[in-house]
């Protein structure tokens, strides 16, 4: 059977865009996508604060509270922003 082509399309950006990072402690790294310094908007408009995104493969089921070790350091996931079924988006929070 084919594989789906939304899987291999995701595959494919966590390949050329991941980093490596380890979820809950794991020995086995795995690839997110990290954007640091996403603007937070309040409900008036007005900036609240700057944070970091990290998109997960939805395989690897992240949840809130996980720890995400990264390349500057150790972070938790503090809020699941969306999950298309393939990849995660979560909000971080330092540790």
């Amino acid at each position: 059977m084919p594989r789906d082509a939304f899987a291999r399309a995701h595959e494919g950006l966590f390949r050329r865009l991941g980093e490596e990072a380890f979820l809950r402690g794991a020995s086995d790294s795995i690839l997110v996508i990290v954007e640091r310094g996403v603007e937070q908007v309040g409900e008036y408009a007005q900036t609240v604060e700057f944070r970091s995104m990290a998109h997960v493969p939805a395989c690897h089921r992240p949840d809130v509270d996980d720890s995400l070790l990264l390349n500057d350091g150790l972070y938790a996931i503090d809020k699941i922003l969306d999950n298309d079924g393939y990849a995660v988006r979560c909000m971080l929070r330092p540790e």
